[in-house]
């Protein structure tokens, strides 16, 4: 293991959005590239069979909120142990974030490493009329692809009636994941592990999840600090199965797949 320590560029690149308003907002840029990016770009790659499948991906950008949080790079300067899991993704990500020093949405919108994928860039409104207006925009763009990614900061969260009073910006609602199951899409969300037993948490989180969309299976891809939520399609199947047994092999000891079976309580 190479013992040099990373030097970050002094300066990122940082990114802005137009907003509704018409005024640019900064968002978010400092998690882009890290470690965590790498393998959730390697696990959009390989599900999706590398363009077999077109999708979407929904930010859910937030506005920056001055964190320094997000440094985690250590892994682009150790090719030889991370590397093999996807070199043309890691290579992209060395390019930009080192020697390019570049750390912005846009330059992985600009390339070729998520091939098949559209990407909907709008900041997710705290306000619950702007945010259904800004749902209804995304499903308008996700007309006709067979696969969505929700990247919300933290992750799911129940139904409640302060959901639809207070939505929170950080989330996907439950109702969100509904509306976009039944729309035809097969879905994989993005989940933050809270401080709590991760065994028992996957459990209830996939149990309410597939009663809430009437889904025969769930898959779940777990990471040291996340875990991903794949709601698919039954037509997806098959297909979904195949990439699974990919992504074993291919990110072993990174990505732990798990399948579970909802079809005995629907």
């Amino acid at each position: 293991m190479s013992s040099v320590r990373p030097v970050l560029p002094a300066k990122w690149n940082g990114a802005r959005i137009q907003s509704q308003e018409n005024h640019m907002v900064p968002m978010k840029n400092q998690y882009i590239g890290d470690i965590n990016d790498y393998r959730k770009y390697g696990l959009l790659r390989r599900l999706t069979g590398r363009g077999l499948l077109s999708g979407v991906v929904c930010w859910m950008l937030t506005p920056d909120d001055g964190s320094r949080d997000g440094g985690r790079v250590r892994y682009l300067y150790e090719p030889e142990r991370w590397r093999c899991f996807d070199p043309e993704l890691y290579d992209f990500l060395r390019e930009t974030l080192i020697v390019r020093a570049t750390r912005h949405i846009e330059a992985l919108h600009d390339s070729v490493v998520l091939p098949g994928f559209r990407f909907f860039p709008d900041l997710i409104p705290a306000d619950p009329a702007e945010r259904e207006r800004f749902f209804s925009r995304f499903h308008d763009f996700a007309a006709g692809v067979e696969f969505i990614y929700f990247d919300p900061d933290n992750g799911l969260k129940r139904q409640s009636a302060n959901c639809c009073k207070r939505p929170s910006p950080r989330h996907l609602h439950c109702n969100e994941v509904v509306d976009s199951f039944r729309a035809g899409h097969s879905l994989l969300v993005y989940q933050h592990f809270p401080r709590r037993r991760r065994s028992s948490f996957i459990q209830e989180t996939v149990r309410w999840l597939g009663e809430a969309v009437g889904a025969s299976c769930i898959y779940s891809y777990g990471t040291s600090t996340a875990i991903f939520l794949l709601i698919p399609q039954e037509r997806h199947l098959d297909f979904f199965s195949d990439r699974n047994q990919d992504i074993s092999a291919t990110w072993q000891g990174q990505i732990d797949v798990k399948e579970h079976d909802l079809s005995a309580r629907k």
